[in-house]
């Protein structure tokens, strides 16, 4: 969403698929306990932001709430693919 030298390490911005109300997709994701929340600012209303600061920065809980926001945004009927998303997070802390 902005240039690199403007981006948060705190924080991750996710765009909704169409026809997701962010709502209904906080509501999903309520009893799962995760750090995702609705974003702030100008145009925020189709996003939300994955809190990944302090302990919610450990691969454990990033990757629980990679999981969370696939299992609920499969639940409002769009099409994911949890298991890459999964893949994708375990290669980037394979990384550091």
């Amino acid at each position: 969403w902005v240039a690199p030298a403007h981006a948060s390490n705190l924080v991750t911005a996710a765009l909704l698929p169409e026809g997701i109300a962010r709502a209904a997709l906080l509501d999903r994701l309520a009893p799962f306990g995760t750090a995702i929340a609705a974003a702030v600012g100008p145009g925020s209303e189709r996003l939300v932001r994955l809190n990944h600061t302090g302990p919610r920065a450990r691969f454990d809980a990033v990757l629980a709430d990679i999981v969370a926001l696939g299992a609920a945004l499969q639940a409002l009927g769009a099409t994911v693919d949890t298991g890459a998303a999964a893949e994708a997070v375990a290669a980037r802390y394979a990384e550091a």
